[in-house]
């Protein structure tokens, strides 16, 4: 299996195939979570099984392994799908941040709309307010990058029997100095 990342001593990857990546998978909750189903099911035989056990429909999961399968994540084999891209990373840096943007809060959104109130699932959440400083949030997010990987890494070697979507989010709400706006003439 190959992995996919964004750091440089791993596989570069043609930038065309980022865009196409960023374009059809990280803001599709079906998408990420069927990939992520190939990593529990080594090989998936039946679509209408997996879309059951997964809670989506058949069309939705079809969409899903189509795309996957040309993004060259999966790969049709005579035993059914199988996955052939070990992992997929990439750090915020360097890509679309707008595009990026939207896909995370559709992922979060996601996320949330599947939580439920005392359900056997193992639901958690955690928000937080802080005043700290600029170097300290560039720490934090760097750090955040460092534990995503981490927990993939240990996820990768540990035995699985589940699928957990993480969705991680901060937004400054305030800046002592902020730096001067440009006003646009034009509007």
């Amino acid at each position: 299996m190959e992995t996919l990342s964004r750091n440089t001593n791993e596989r570069a990857q043609p930038v065309t195939f980022l865009k196409q990546l960023e374009d059809s998978y990280s803001g599709s909750w079906v998408i990420r979570c069927i990939n992520s189903y190939f990593d529990i099911k080594k090989t998936v035989h039946s679509i209408k099984d997996m879309s059951e056990s997964l809670r989506f429909s058949v069309k939705d999961s079809v969409h899903a392994i189509e795309t996957l399968e040309k993004l060259g994540i999966l790969r049709k084999t005579e035993l059914g799908y199988r996955k052939v891209l070990k992992y997929i990373f990439y750090p915020h840096q360097g890509h679309n941040s707008r595009k990026s943007l939207e896909d995370h809060m559709i992922i979060s959104l996601q996320i949330l709309n599947r939580m439920k109130k005392n359900s056997k699932e193992k639901n958690f959440y955690r928000s937080s307010f802080v005043a700290t400083n600029e170097n300290l949030v560039q720490e934090l997010t760097q750090n955040i990058d460092d534990l995503l990987r981490n927990f993939l890494m240990a996820s990768e070697k540990a035995e699985k029997n589940s699928i957990l979507a993480l969705s991680i989010s901060g937004v400054e709400a305030y800046l002592e100095n902020p730096p001067s706006e440009v006003k646009n003439e034009a509007i």
